[in-house]
């Protein structure tokens, strides 16, 4: 017998994607006191950089070079460049229909798994690739939501 965990459709559709390569050097601190105006993915390609939160259930998130991690619009965070030459790339995008799961409300690390298979290549300006992209990277992380854990690595 089959037994489907995942329905195979996102509830949301997703404009507005946008791709900014960011190079600091350490030492370099910004401030989003008001969150960023899009969701955003952040790959860091090389280097070393720390965000913080003003929420103290929101421990510190430090990504080095091929780890990524998803910011919600309006998340209030600093960050802190920690190495030389780090370079990032910063995927946004708008939600303009449905909503994103509740796993989507704060910052979280995204799993290596999913972040290899999306930011390896060479990444492209086009807004259709850049698109296909982010449907690409949400629907890895909701379906690891939906499926139980002790069937995720099968």
């Amino acid at each position: 017998m089959k037994q489907t965990f995942y329905p195979g459709t996102l509830p949301f559709q997703i404009d507005n994607v946008g791709l900014t390569l960011v190079s600091r050097d350490a030492g370099y601190a910004y401030s989003f006191r008001s969150g960023r105006a899009s969701h955003t993915f952040i790959f860091v390609r090389s280097g070393k950089i720390r965000y913080t939160f003003p929420d103290p259930m929101l421990p510190p998130l430090v990504l080095e070079a091929s780890e990524a991690a998803f910011f919600p619009r309006g998340a209030c965070h600093e960050a802190e460049y920690l190495a030389d030459h780090s370079q990032l790339c910063v995927l946004t995008f708008d939600v303009v229909s449905g909503s994103l799961p509740p796993r989507f409300d704060s910052p979280f690390r995204v799993p290596e798994d999913i972040t290899l298979s999306h930011f390896s290549a060479e990444n492209k300006n086009s807004p259709l690739y850049l698109a296909a992209r982010v449907y690409e990277i949400m629907d890895g992380l909701c379906r690891q939501e939906e499926v139980p854990k002790p069937y995720r690595c099968l």
